[in-house]
């Protein structure tokens, strides 16, 4: 792809044979009728290429990956390698949702499965009893991180929790509410923590009869096992706990 840049001529290229992913996507502007495609080689060189219409962008992406060495598959708009994934041998009732969700390509389960992102760490958790599964996300590097918990109900997005860490080591860092929602007389409240053997965060929130509840959760890294606790008042006033266990599984 010839082009130029500030009246500066430029130039990139990519081997038919090195080609991995590719994936046309439009661009954001308003009234931007223009068209992108990127490309990644196996060695992890990534190039965006600029074409006049959507069509145009289409026929060359297609044509590339049909020439591509390694087979590439159309998996929710993108032609790549296929990843497969099995659920682990003992029986998670949640696991047969999370496949019939890659399945039909739901894009946020396939953008959790295809991330290739080095400073991210994603798990798919399955309860060890009940029909569900949650997507656990964490990044590292830098001072400053990301956790995210995102989970699934009936095949559907039920709920998210998020927060930000602030790495204060190797291995170890804080977990707070998100920091640029507090006004500036608010301190960050902790809420959770990573060690090296443990991640763990609590939150509270309303239900559907704005009774507030306290959720808590806290996953062994090391073996993947994970607890969840679910605290709250019966209708007399008294304490209920709900305690419930699964297994976490690395996708990236």
């Amino acid at each position: 792809m010839d082009g130029a840049w500030n009246d500066e001529k430029t130039s990139d290229s990519i081997q038919y044979d090195d080609v991995v992913y590719v994936k046309p996507f439009a661009g954001d502007s308003p009234g931007s009728v223009k068209t992108w495609v990127g490309f990644e080689a196996i060695d992890g060189t990534q190039v965006v290429w600029e074409f006049r219409t959507e069509a145009e962008a289409k026929a060359v992406a297609e044509y590339v990956a049909s020439k591509a060495n390694r087979r590439l598959e159309l998996i929710a708009g993108a032609w790549r390698i296929r990843k497969s994934f099995k659920c682990p041998q003992t029986s998670y009732p949640g696991c047969d949702s999370f496949i019939q969700l890659v399945d039909h390509e739901n894009p946020e389960i396939i953008a959790w499965l295809y991330d290739k992102d080095p400073s991210s760490h994603v798990d798919a958790c399955f309860s060890d009893s009940e029909p569900y599964f949650f997507i656990l996300y964490y990044s590292s590097g830098g001072t400053f991180g990301a956790v995210r918990q995102e989970i699934y109900r009936d095949e559907q997005l039920d709920s998210v929790n998020i927060g930000y860490i602030r790495w204060v080591g190797g291995d170890s860092g804080q977990i707070t509410r998100d920091m640029f929602l507090l006004k500036p007389s608010q301190k960050q409240k902790i809420n959770g923590q990573i060690i090296r053997s443990e991640l763990s965060f609590e939150t509270k929130f309303a239900d559907k009869t704005n009774s507030m509840k306290k959720y808590a959760l806290i996953v062994q890294l090391s073996t993947g096992r994970y607890e969840e606790n679910l605290s709250a008042k019966d209708r007399r006033g008294g304490p209920s706990n709900t305690i419930s266990t699964g297994l976490c599984v690395m996708l990236h």
